[in-house]
This record gives C-alpha cells, sequence and structure tokens, in this order.
C-alpha cells in the first residue's frame, strides 16, 4: 500500500513530466494552417530559417539605433517576400502609444530574413492592418499592400510598397485600388 508521502512524490513527479512534455508556445491560426496534419510539408518548412527570436534580437537592435524605447512591444508575422525560402518578418510597433502611433495608425517595419539574422528593408509611419501581400512582385520581391488612415483633411488610401531593389518604397504615383484578386495573403489582421 502506498503512503501519503509516497503518493504526493508521485503525483509531484507526474505534473512535472506532462509540463516538460508540453509546450509553452501558443499555437496560432497561421501555425495551424501551416502545419495542419492533413496538409504537406512547405518548402518554407523545410529549408531553415531565422526564428522568432532572432526577430527579438533584430528589433532590439532597431531600438537602440533609432534610440527608441527599449520597451516598445510590437506584433509581427513571417512570410517569405522573396522566394529565398527563409521568411521575412513583417512587424507592427504599437507601445509607447505617442512614440509608435497616433490617430492615424501604427509604424510597420520590414526585415529581410538571412539565415543568421535580419536586416533592415523599410519603415513606414501611420499604418493600420491589416496588410496584404499581392501575388505581384517587383523585382522579385511580393509587392505589400497596406493601409494608410485618413481624417478630416485626407480620405483613408491603400498604397502599395514595392521592392526597388534596396529596400521597400512607396512609388510616388500614389494611392492605388488594390483588387482583391491580387491578394495573395492577408496579414495581421
Amino acid at each position: 500500500m502506498l503512503t501519503r508521502h509516497t503518493l504526493s512524490l508521485f503525483l509531484l513527479f507526474l505534473v512535472f513530466f506532462i509540463a516538460s512534455c508540453s509546450s509553452n508556445k501558443p499555437i496560432s491560426s497561421q501555425d495551424q494552417k501551416d502545419n495542419g496534419p492533413l496538409l504537406p510539408m512547405s518548402n518554407e518548412q523545410i529549408f531553415p530559417s531565422s526564428d522568432s527570436g532572432d526577430v527579438k534580437a533584430a528589433m532590439e537592435d532597431y531600438f537602440k539605433r533609432i534610440n527608441a524605447p527599449a520597451f516598445s512591444q510590437y506584433d509581427f508575422v513571417r512570410r517569405d517576400l522573396n522566394g529565398d525560402h527563409l521568411k521575412e518578418a513583417l512587424i507592427y510597433v504599437t507601445t509607447p502609444y505617442g512614440r509608435w502611433c497616433g490617430v492615424h495608425g501604427c509604424n510597420l517595419v520590414i526585415l529581410q530574413a538571412h539565415i543568421n539574422g535580419f536586416s533592415l528593408m523599410g519603415s513606414f509611419e501611420n499604418i493600420r492592418p491589416p496588410f496584404y501581400i499581392s501575388k505581384e512582385t517587383s523585382q522579385g520581391w511580393h509587392d505589400i499592400a497596406i493601409e494608410e488612415n485618413g481624417n478630416l483633411h485626407k480620405k483613408a488610401k491603400t498604397y502599395i510598397l514595392r521592392f526597388n531593389g534596396n529596400n521597400y518604397s512607396r512609388p510616388p504615383k500614389q494611392p492605388y485600388v488594390f483588387s482583391r484578386k491580387l491578394i495573395k495573403a492577408s496579414v495581421l489582421p
């Protein structure tokens, strides 16, 4: 017969064993789409890429370089924008509000993925989600459709960010009417 002490130790061991088998990483809807049990593994999952910890390190470095608050917060999503099987990071910086956001939206930062980290591809202010990755490309990189919020004097507009050979930028002849048939993916809804 088990003593109370032995039973307590057994239950404690069982709790630690179960806890060590579970993952602390929350499963996002994108993870479920990408890693669903009935879907084949995509090329993006086979090739190595920077992980989310690398996004954090890249953003900490970015915040230091532009003298931004170290406690800035953001949401991000990873997508392969140039077909190299490495997922770039689209980062929506939201906190602190007065630094990154205003009544017209927040900042969007785009980072190019490399095997060993990221490099800055562009930063845009006054943006509101959702962002759309287009089927159309510019110099091998998918275009990104963004919404710029209007105000009393300006109407809200859709802009297309295009890769210009070095980074993403807004072409001068804007705004652009973005057709739903051009959407490859919607990110950060």
